[in-house]
């Protein structure tokens, strides 16, 4: 049994990391499908003018709570998107067509990533 600060203590922060959700680490199909919806509904709003079905995202990448992915979407433009794991979604950060190392730092990114080497 582990035993940390009081009795017991070892026990509850393993039950809390247990359940705890993880999937930014998971990199599942689920995960990617649930980054690759993020994005196109973000870039698909209202008013963009482009449907989801032409929204392409392919290569996504995880690390640790961040995810990125290649897009391609029906005005031909190609912006790079970052996604947050954020109150338990996934979440676009991100979309812009220039990135530069204070945008990656803006959003949270560490120095040392290498999803974000703008």
């Amino acid at each position: 049994m582990i035993w940390g600060i009081g009795r017991g203590f070892g026990v509850v922060v393993g039950a809390a990391l247990l359940f705890a959700p993880m999937p930014a680490g998971a990199q599942t199909t689920a995960d990617a499908m649930a980054v690759r919806d993020a994005i196109r509904a973000e870039l698909a709003r209202p008013g963009s003018g482009i449907p989801p079905s032409m929204i392409g995202v392919s290569n996504v990448q995880f690390e640790g709570e961040f995810a990125t992915a290649d897009v391609t979407s029906a005005d031909s433009s190609k912006p790079i998107v970052f996604v947050r794991w954020i109150a338990e979604r996934w979440q676009v950060v991100l979309a812009s067509t220039e990135i530069t190392p204070g945008t990656c730092q803006y959003i949270g990114f560490p120095n040392t990533s290498q999803m974000c080497r703008y």
